[in-house]
């Protein structure tokens, strides 16, 4: 016998409808200030915990709008400065920033 799932599949398919319960972990997830990240506790999906979430000013849900709504007027506390992934600053340093053999020569032979 399989163990009933504990948040039913409807709920889950209907992404539009959801309740904000609680914002944790605010942080901007662009420079340019336009979207926001966070762990986000959801009525419906409560049985799962905060679930990770990103929404704008003009996201296309209700929800995702009083998240980025009231994240702004400081009602969840600060938002996070954004900080570029550790893996895009590899990508993007120069290629001889540690005075060695640039990446093209180490991966490439070159």
């Amino acid at each position: 016998m399989m163990a009933e799932d504990p948040i039913p599949q409807e709920v889950l398919i209907d992404y539009q409808n959801r309740t904000v319960v609680s914002v944790a972990n605010l942080r901007w997830a662009n420079a340019q200030h336009t979207m926001l990240d966070a762990d986000v506790l959801f009525a419906e999906l409560e049985a799962l915990g905060p679930v990770p979430f990103s929404t704008t000013a003009d996201a296309d849900t209700a929800h995702g709008r009083e998240v980025w709504d009231k994240a702004n007027a400081g009602d969840y506390g600060p938002i996070a400065a954004f900080s570029v992934p550790l893996n895009q600053q590899i990508t993007d340093a120069p290629e001889d920033l540690f005075g060695g053999p640039t990446l093209g020569e180490v991966f490439h032979g070159n």
